[in-house]
Protein backbone atom coordinates (compact mmCIF):
# COMPACT_ATOMS: atom_id res chain seq x y z
CA UNK A 1 0.00 0.00 0.00
CA UNK A 2 3.33 2.40 0.87
CA UNK A 3 4.50 1.76 -2.40
CA UNK A 4 1.01 2.65 -4.49
CA UNK A 5 0.65 5.68 -2.51
CA UNK A 6 4.02 6.94 -3.08
CA UNK A 7 4.07 5.83 -6.99
CA UNK A 8 0.32 8.02 -7.07
CA UNK A 9 2.60 11.37 -5.50
CA UNK A 10 5.24 10.78 -8.15
CA UNK A 11 2.64 10.41 -11.36
CA UNK A 12 0.59 13.47 -9.89
CA UNK A 13 3.88 15.43 -9.32
CA UNK A 14 5.11 14.59 -12.38
CA UNK A 15 1.44 15.75 -14.47
CA UNK A 16 1.58 18.78 -12.57
CA UNK A 17 5.17 19.31 -13.57
CA UNK A 18 4.96 18.61 -17.33
CA UNK A 19 1.93 20.95 -18.00
CA UNK A 20 -0.29 18.34 -19.67
CA UNK A 21 -3.22 19.36 -20.91
CA UNK A 22 -5.90 16.90 -19.66
CA UNK A 23 -9.40 16.27 -20.63
CA UNK A 24 -12.44 17.54 -18.19
CA UNK A 25 -15.03 14.53 -17.30
CA UNK A 26 -18.18 15.48 -16.71
CA UNK A 27 -17.98 14.07 -13.01
CA UNK A 28 -17.05 16.56 -10.26
CA UNK A 29 -15.99 15.85 -7.04
CA UNK A 30 -15.25 18.11 -4.10
CA UNK A 31 -13.21 17.55 -1.71
CA UNK A 32 -12.08 19.54 1.93
CA UNK A 33 -9.56 22.02 1.79
CA UNK A 34 -8.29 25.19 3.33
CA UNK A 35 -8.49 28.27 1.70
CA UNK A 36 -6.62 31.77 2.70
CA UNK A 37 -9.15 34.35 2.96
CA UNK A 38 -6.35 37.52 2.75
CA UNK A 39 -3.03 37.95 1.47
CA UNK A 40 -0.54 40.55 2.30
CA UNK A 41 3.48 41.12 2.34
CA UNK A 42 5.72 41.12 5.12
CA UNK A 43 9.17 42.51 5.49
CA UNK A 44 12.11 40.94 6.76
CA UNK A 45 11.68 42.38 10.87
CA UNK A 46 7.73 40.64 10.35
CA UNK A 47 6.47 44.17 9.82
CA UNK A 48 2.97 44.19 7.45
CA UNK A 49 3.79 46.18 5.08
CA UNK A 50 1.16 45.96 2.75
CA UNK A 51 -2.15 45.01 4.34
CA UNK A 52 -3.83 41.62 3.76
CA UNK A 53 -6.58 42.52 1.48
CA UNK A 54 -6.09 40.55 -1.87
CA UNK A 55 -7.83 37.24 -2.76
CA UNK A 56 -4.87 35.74 -4.40
CA UNK A 57 -0.76 37.30 -4.81
CA UNK A 58 2.46 36.05 -5.94
CA UNK A 59 5.69 37.17 -4.72
CA UNK A 60 7.23 40.28 -6.09
CA UNK A 61 9.41 39.94 -9.51
CA UNK A 62 10.86 42.84 -11.14
CA UNK A 63 9.68 45.87 -8.82
CA UNK A 64 6.04 44.43 -9.03
CA UNK A 65 3.60 41.89 -7.95
CA UNK A 66 0.75 40.10 -9.69
CA UNK A 67 -2.45 39.91 -7.27
CA UNK A 68 -6.49 39.55 -7.48
CA UNK A 69 -8.49 42.14 -6.11
CA UNK A 70 -11.51 40.61 -4.38
CA UNK A 71 -14.12 43.50 -5.20
CA UNK A 72 -13.52 43.45 -9.27
CA UNK A 73 -12.50 39.74 -9.05
CA UNK A 74 -9.53 40.63 -11.40
CA UNK A 75 -5.68 40.51 -11.76
CA UNK A 76 -3.91 43.83 -11.63
CA UNK A 77 -0.51 45.17 -10.11
CA UNK A 78 1.11 46.41 -7.07
CA UNK A 79 4.38 48.34 -6.33
CA UNK A 80 6.39 47.57 -3.16
CA UNK A 81 4.38 50.34 -0.69
CA UNK A 82 1.09 48.79 -2.15
CA UNK A 83 0.25 51.01 -4.95
CA UNK A 84 -2.15 50.05 -7.71
CA UNK A 85 0.79 50.06 -10.79
CA UNK A 86 -1.70 48.49 -13.12
CA UNK A 87 -5.62 48.61 -12.53
CA UNK A 88 -7.13 45.03 -12.20
CA UNK A 89 -8.61 44.13 -15.08
CA UNK A 90 -7.54 40.82 -16.59
CA UNK A 91 -8.60 37.19 -15.87
CA UNK A 92 -5.28 36.54 -15.04
CA UNK A 93 -1.94 37.58 -14.71
CA UNK A 94 2.05 36.09 -14.17
CA UNK A 95 5.03 37.52 -12.53
CA UNK A 96 7.27 39.69 -14.80
CA UNK A 97 10.07 37.97 -16.70
CA UNK A 98 12.46 40.26 -18.13
CA UNK A 99 10.46 43.19 -18.51
CA UNK A 100 6.75 41.67 -19.81
CA UNK A 101 4.23 39.34 -18.26
CA UNK A 102 1.36 36.95 -19.27
CA UNK A 103 -2.24 37.87 -19.42
CA UNK A 104 -5.22 35.60 -20.31
CA UNK A 105 -8.38 37.21 -21.11
CA UNK A 106 -10.51 34.31 -20.84
CA UNK A 107 -10.13 33.01 -24.01
CA UNK A 108 -6.36 33.64 -25.14
CA UNK A 109 -2.63 34.51 -23.96
CA UNK A 110 -1.12 37.77 -24.93
CA UNK A 111 1.71 39.98 -22.98
CA UNK A 112 1.88 43.65 -21.27
CA UNK A 113 4.62 45.83 -20.32
CA UNK A 114 5.06 47.18 -16.55
CA UNK A 115 2.68 50.30 -17.92
CA UNK A 116 -0.15 47.92 -18.36
CA UNK A 117 -0.04 47.98 -22.67
CA UNK A 118 -0.28 45.15 -24.33
CA UNK A 119 2.81 44.70 -26.56
CA UNK A 120 1.93 40.96 -27.59
CA UNK A 121 -1.81 41.05 -28.12
CA UNK A 122 -3.73 37.48 -26.99
CA UNK A 123 -3.51 35.14 -29.86
CA UNK A 124 -1.84 32.25 -27.54
CA UNK A 125 -3.70 28.93 -26.42
CA UNK A 126 -0.85 29.09 -24.02
CA UNK A 127 1.99 31.54 -22.91
CA UNK A 128 4.66 30.90 -21.21
CA UNK A 129 7.27 33.61 -19.37
CA UNK A 130 10.30 35.36 -21.35
CA UNK A 131 13.25 33.76 -20.46
CA UNK A 132 17.04 34.42 -22.13
CA UNK A 133 15.09 36.88 -24.70
CA UNK A 134 12.23 34.13 -26.13
CA UNK A 135 8.67 32.68 -24.63
CA UNK A 136 7.29 29.47 -25.64
CA UNK A 137 3.65 29.78 -27.04
CA UNK A 138 1.13 27.64 -28.15
CA UNK A 139 -0.72 27.70 -31.57
CA UNK A 140 -3.14 25.12 -33.04
CA UNK A 141 -1.84 21.99 -30.57
CA UNK A 142 2.15 22.90 -31.27
CA UNK A 143 4.68 24.80 -29.36
CA UNK A 144 7.35 27.13 -30.79
CA UNK A 145 9.27 30.41 -29.14
CA UNK A 146 8.39 33.91 -30.09
CA UNK A 147 10.73 37.21 -29.19
CA UNK A 148 9.43 40.53 -27.46
CA UNK A 149 8.28 41.51 -30.56
CA UNK A 150 5.71 38.70 -30.61
CA UNK A 151 7.13 37.22 -34.27
CA UNK A 152 8.11 33.93 -34.51
CA UNK A 153 11.24 32.65 -33.87
CA UNK A 154 11.23 28.77 -33.83
CA UNK A 155 8.00 27.65 -35.29
CA UNK A 156 5.33 25.44 -33.47
CA UNK A 157 6.19 21.75 -34.00
CA UNK A 158 6.71 20.76 -30.35
CA UNK A 159 4.24 18.58 -28.63
CA UNK A 160 5.70 20.14 -25.18
CA UNK A 161 8.44 22.97 -24.47
CA UNK A 162 10.36 24.47 -21.59
CA UNK A 163 11.37 27.69 -20.48
CA UNK A 164 15.58 28.41 -21.81
CA UNK A 165 17.82 27.71 -18.78
CA UNK A 166 21.55 28.52 -19.80
CA UNK A 167 20.80 28.34 -23.22
CA UNK A 168 19.08 25.52 -24.37
CA UNK A 169 14.93 24.04 -23.66
CA UNK A 170 13.59 20.90 -23.44
CA UNK A 171 10.89 19.95 -26.00
CA UNK A 172 9.02 17.09 -26.93
CA UNK A 173 8.20 15.73 -30.24
CA UNK A 174 6.83 11.79 -30.44
CA UNK A 175 7.10 11.18 -27.18
CA UNK A 176 11.03 11.69 -26.61
CA UNK A 177 12.19 14.64 -24.97
CA UNK A 178 15.71 16.36 -26.16
CA UNK A 179 17.10 20.00 -25.96
CA UNK A 180 17.37 22.97 -28.65
CA UNK A 181 19.20 26.10 -28.55
CA UNK A 182 18.03 29.35 -29.55
CA UNK A 183 17.69 28.71 -33.15
CA UNK A 184 15.54 25.82 -32.69
CA UNK A 185 18.17 23.25 -33.96
CA UNK A 186 18.38 20.23 -31.58
CA UNK A 187 21.56 19.86 -29.45
CA UNK A 188 20.46 17.28 -28.26
CA UNK A 189 18.87 14.91 -30.17
CA UNK A 190 14.93 13.42 -28.79
CA UNK A 191 15.73 10.07 -26.49
CA UNK A 192 14.77 10.40 -23.39
CA UNK A 193 11.31 9.45 -21.77
CA UNK A 194 11.48 12.80 -19.41
CA UNK A 195 14.05 15.45 -18.94
CA UNK A 196 14.83 18.22 -16.36
CA UNK A 197 15.96 21.90 -17.32
CA UNK A 198 19.58 22.61 -17.00
CA UNK A 199 20.77 24.05 -13.72
CA UNK A 200 24.74 24.61 -12.68
CA UNK A 201 25.57 22.97 -16.22
CA UNK A 202 23.70 19.68 -15.60
CA UNK A 203 20.24 17.96 -16.45
CA UNK A 204 18.58 14.89 -15.56
CA UNK A 205 17.17 12.37 -17.70
CA UNK A 206 15.18 9.65 -17.17
CA UNK A 207 16.26 6.41 -19.44
CA UNK A 208 13.45 4.42 -20.51
CA UNK A 209 15.24 1.00 -21.02
CA UNK A 210 17.27 1.62 -17.48
CA UNK A 211 14.07 2.65 -16.21
CA UNK A 212 16.33 4.86 -14.02
CA UNK A 213 17.32 8.70 -14.06
CA UNK A 214 21.53 10.04 -14.65
CA UNK A 215 22.65 13.45 -15.66
CA UNK A 216 23.96 14.84 -18.70
CA UNK A 217 26.13 17.63 -19.68
CA UNK A 218 24.82 20.31 -22.48
CA UNK A 219 26.93 17.93 -25.07
CA UNK A 220 24.29 15.09 -24.31
CA UNK A 221 27.25 12.85 -22.64
CA UNK A 222 26.13 11.04 -19.38
CA UNK A 223 28.35 12.29 -16.94
CA UNK A 224 26.40 10.45 -14.13
CA UNK A 225 24.78 6.80 -14.88
CA UNK A 226 21.19 6.30 -14.73
CA UNK A 227 20.79 4.91 -11.37
CA UNK A 228 18.84 6.92 -9.73
CA UNK A 229 14.77 6.35 -9.02
CA UNK A 230 14.31 9.91 -8.09
CA UNK A 231 16.35 12.76 -8.69
CA UNK A 232 16.33 16.56 -7.66
CA UNK A 233 18.21 19.47 -9.70
CA UNK A 234 21.36 20.54 -9.11
CA UNK A 235 21.95 23.42 -6.73
CA UNK A 236 25.01 24.64 -4.97
CA UNK A 237 26.60 21.95 -6.04
CA UNK A 238 24.95 19.47 -4.87
CA UNK A 239 21.74 17.17 -5.91
CA UNK A 240 19.37 15.29 -3.68
CA UNK A 241 19.81 11.09 -4.74
CA UNK A 242 17.74 8.38 -3.33
CA UNK A 243 18.71 5.37 -2.18
CA UNK A 244 16.26 2.41 -0.74
CA UNK A 245 13.96 5.44 0.20
CA UNK A 246 16.98 7.32 1.75
CA UNK A 247 18.05 10.33 0.58
CA UNK A 248 21.70 11.65 0.59
CA UNK A 249 23.26 13.77 -1.76
CA UNK A 250 26.06 13.85 -4.27
CA UNK A 251 28.53 15.91 -6.22
CA UNK A 252 28.65 16.71 -9.99
CA UNK A 253 30.86 13.44 -10.46
CA UNK A 254 27.97 11.32 -9.23
CA UNK A 255 30.35 11.18 -5.94
CA UNK A 256 28.19 10.74 -2.54
CA UNK A 257 29.36 13.70 -0.32
CA UNK A 258 26.27 13.52 2.52
CA UNK A 259 25.13 9.55 3.29
CA UNK A 260 21.67 8.69 2.71
CA UNK A 261 19.99 8.68 6.01
CA UNK A 262 17.26 11.12 5.07
CA UNK A 263 13.72 10.55 4.77
CA UNK A 264 11.61 11.18 1.86
CA UNK A 265 8.08 13.30 2.28
CA UNK A 266 5.60 14.50 -0.20
CA UNK A 267 5.85 17.98 0.34
CA UNK A 268 6.86 19.11 -2.79
CA UNK A 269 5.58 22.53 -3.06
CA UNK A 270 4.06 23.46 -6.47
CA UNK A 271 4.13 27.14 -6.88
CA UNK A 272 0.51 28.23 -7.62
CA UNK A 273 -0.56 28.30 -10.73
CA UNK A 274 -4.31 28.63 -11.59
CA UNK A 275 -6.07 26.17 -14.17
CA UNK A 276 -8.00 27.79 -17.29
CA UNK A 277 -10.64 26.13 -19.42
CA UNK A 278 -9.47 25.81 -22.83
CA UNK A 279 -11.43 23.77 -25.48
CA UNK A 280 -13.13 22.09 -22.70
CA UNK A 281 -9.58 20.81 -21.28
CA UNK A 282 -8.47 22.13 -18.45
CA UNK A 283 -4.14 23.23 -18.19
CA UNK A 284 -2.33 24.39 -15.93
CA UNK A 285 -0.54 28.14 -16.46
CA UNK A 286 2.75 27.56 -16.64
CA UNK A 287 4.77 30.91 -16.86
CA UNK A 288 7.34 30.16 -13.69
CA UNK A 289 9.62 27.44 -12.28
CA UNK A 290 7.15 25.31 -10.86
CA UNK A 291 8.26 23.61 -7.63
CA UNK A 292 9.90 24.44 -4.62
CA UNK A 293 12.10 21.80 -3.05
CA UNK A 294 13.00 22.10 0.18
CA UNK A 295 15.77 19.44 0.27
CA UNK A 296 17.62 21.52 -2.12
CA UNK A 297 20.17 23.61 -0.95
CA UNK A 298 19.72 27.56 -0.82
CA UNK A 299 22.39 29.54 0.89
CA UNK A 300 24.10 26.91 2.06
CA UNK A 301 21.71 25.01 3.87
CA UNK A 302 18.81 22.17 2.92
CA UNK A 303 15.83 21.09 4.46
CA UNK A 304 15.78 16.95 5.66
CA UNK A 305 12.87 15.25 6.94
CA UNK A 306 13.16 12.59 9.48
CA UNK A 307 10.15 10.33 9.55
CA UNK A 308 10.42 9.05 13.14
CA UNK A 309 9.80 12.56 14.48
CA UNK A 310 7.42 13.44 11.40
CA UNK A 311 9.27 16.63 11.03
CA UNK A 312 12.04 18.91 9.47
CA UNK A 313 15.11 20.30 10.06
CA UNK A 314 18.12 21.84 8.52
CA UNK A 315 21.72 20.45 7.12
CA UNK A 316 25.14 21.87 6.25
CA UNK A 317 26.54 20.76 3.19
CA UNK A 318 28.87 18.54 5.33
CA UNK A 319 25.66 16.56 6.27
CA UNK A 320 25.65 18.10 9.97
CA UNK A 321 22.59 19.36 11.49
CA UNK A 322 22.51 22.43 12.46
CA UNK A 323 18.95 22.83 12.94
CA UNK A 324 17.07 20.44 14.36
CA UNK A 325 13.70 18.78 13.37
CA UNK A 326 10.96 21.00 15.16
CA UNK A 327 8.80 22.02 11.88
CA UNK A 328 5.84 19.96 10.68
CA UNK A 329 6.50 22.25 7.07
CA UNK A 330 9.33 24.40 5.86
CA UNK A 331 10.41 26.50 2.99
CA UNK A 332 14.38 27.02 1.73
CA UNK A 333 15.79 29.92 3.01
CA UNK A 334 15.81 33.00 1.43
CA UNK A 335 17.55 36.64 1.99
CA UNK A 336 18.24 34.84 5.08
CA UNK A 337 15.28 34.04 6.67
CA UNK A 338 13.16 30.32 5.94
CA UNK A 339 9.03 30.28 6.71
CA UNK A 340 8.25 27.41 9.25
CA UNK A 341 5.11 25.63 10.22
CA UNK A 342 4.70 25.28 14.05
CA UNK A 343 2.24 22.32 14.48
CA UNK A 344 1.31 23.18 18.01
CA UNK A 345 0.22 26.96 17.55
CA UNK A 346 -0.72 26.00 13.52
CA UNK A 347 0.70 29.19 12.71
CA UNK A 348 3.28 29.97 10.16
CA UNK A 349 6.35 32.57 11.58
CA UNK A 350 10.09 33.19 10.10
CA UNK A 351 13.94 31.40 11.75
CA UNK A 352 17.23 32.55 10.92
CA UNK A 353 19.73 30.11 10.24
CA UNK A 354 20.47 29.28 13.83
CA UNK A 355 17.09 28.23 14.46
CA UNK A 356 15.85 30.77 16.55
CA UNK A 357 12.63 32.33 15.19
CA UNK A 358 13.08 35.80 14.21
CA UNK A 359 9.21 36.40 12.82
CA UNK A 360 6.62 35.01 15.11
CA UNK A 361 4.25 32.06 14.26
CA UNK A 362 1.14 34.19 13.33
CA UNK A 363 0.29 33.73 9.53
CA UNK A 364 -2.35 31.07 8.47
CA UNK A 365 0.41 30.97 5.13
CA UNK A 366 3.87 32.14 4.38
CA UNK A 367 6.05 31.96 1.75
CA UNK A 368 9.86 32.55 0.72
CA UNK A 369 11.25 36.36 0.61
CA UNK A 370 11.32 37.76 -3.06
CA UNK A 371 12.77 41.30 -3.16
CA UNK A 372 12.60 41.79 0.57
CA UNK A 373 9.19 40.96 0.63
CA UNK A 374 7.57 38.12 1.58
CA UNK A 375 4.12 36.87 0.90
CA UNK A 376 1.82 35.60 3.84
CA UNK A 377 -1.99 34.59 4.41
CA UNK A 378 -4.57 35.53 7.14
CA UNK A 379 -7.92 34.32 7.66
CA UNK A 380 -8.31 30.37 7.06
CA UNK A 381 -11.44 28.41 6.25
CA UNK A 382 -12.35 25.16 5.33
CA UNK A 383 -14.50 24.24 2.49
CA UNK A 384 -15.58 21.35 -0.02
CA UNK A 385 -13.67 22.42 -3.38
CA UNK A 386 -14.62 21.58 -6.51
CA UNK A 387 -12.35 19.38 -8.42
CA UNK A 388 -12.44 18.20 -12.33
CA UNK A 389 -11.50 14.54 -12.43
CA UNK A 390 -8.34 14.31 -14.99
CA UNK A 391 -8.72 12.09 -17.46
CA UNK A 392 -4.58 11.19 -17.83
CA UNK A 393 -4.02 10.94 -21.15
CA UNK A 394 -0.04 10.06 -20.85
CA UNK A 395 1.82 7.73 -18.91
CA UNK A 396 4.08 7.49 -16.44
CA UNK A 397 7.31 4.96 -16.45
CA UNK A 398 6.80 2.85 -13.55
CA UNK A 399 9.96 0.90 -11.47
CA UNK A 400 10.13 -1.64 -9.27
CA UNK A 401 9.01 -0.28 -6.62
CA UNK A 402 5.49 -0.07 -7.92
CA UNK A 403 5.07 -3.70 -8.31
CA UNK A 404 2.55 -4.88 -5.52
Amino acid sequence: MKKFILAFIILIAVFVYYNQAVKASDEVKYKPGMVVEKWGFIDRTGKVVIEPQFKRAYNFSEGLASVKFKEKEKWGYIDRKGNVVIEPQFQWASNFYEGLAVFWNGSKFGYIDKTGKEVIGPMFDLAFGFSEGLAAVELKKELGYIDKMGRVIIRPRFDWASRFYEGLAAVRINNKYGYIDKTGEFVIEPQFAFTENFYEGLAAVFVKNKKKWGYIDKSGQVVIKPEFYRVWPFSEGLAVREVQEKLGYIDKTGKIVIEPKFDWSSVIFAISRPKVIVDKKFRFINVEPRYVYPENFSEGLAAVYFKEKQKWGYIDKTGKIVIKPEFYRVWPFSDRLAAVYIKEREKWGYIDKTGKIVIEPKFDWASRFSEGLARVGVGKKFRNIKFLKPDLSFSFPKDDRDKG
